[in-house]
């Protein structure tokens, strides 16, 4: 996918934490107000929605051409152990001050959600070892392509009926 679409994917699972959070559907493991939790859970998720993507440390030239790359293209950065294991320690080892820890859980949480939608695209995913062979690919889109767009779209329509839902369930 590309990095509009990883934007557009992240803020919609945003959207819809926030307003699980808010309506009570999702409890708060902190003990501050839910909007201000809320709130830096989006500002991580944001941060995180294309960082599988910038962490393989792409360098260009002056054209913008790629040059070098310290990691190869959805390998150690789209693999889902690792990400797991990085939410693991922050949760449960890194002994962060409340609010790094929401913007950090939130970061994790929107990568792993950006190698989720990769795993949907021909290209697909490490499934085993992220220098396998093995891959989870679910081809349902081709990144750049027209069907992405669908795909992102059916992804956003989603979540929003998601949203919808808790809204008018009337607990707001």
């Amino acid at each position: 996918m590309t990095k509009t679409g990883h934007r557009i994917t992240a803020a919609t699972f945003a959207a819809s934490l926030s307003v699980a959070l808010l309506m009570g559907y999702l409890v708060s493991p902190y003990t501050q107000s839910a909007a201000i939790v809320a709130l830096l859970w989006t500002v991580g998720i944001m941060m995180g929605a294309s960082a599988p993507d910038w962490l393989e440390g792409v360098k260009r030239n002056a054209r913008g051409k790629e040059v070098s790359r310290l990691f190869k293209h959805r390998s150690l950065t789209h693999w889902i152990p690792l990400w797991l294991a990085l939410g693991w320690g922050i949760w449960h080892q890194a002994h962060l001050p409340w609010y790094a820890e929401c913007v950090a859980l939130g970061f994790i949480a929107s990568a792993l959600l950006h190698i989720l939608v990769d795993s949907c695209s021909k290209s697909g995913i490490p499934l085993i070892w992220p220098y396998g062979k093995s891959r989870l690919q679910l081809a349902t889109y081709s990144t750049g392509s027209f069907s992405e767009w669908v795909f992102a779209l059916v992804f956003v329509l989603g979540f929003s009926a998601l949203i919808l839902f808790m809204l008018n369930s009337g607990q707001f």
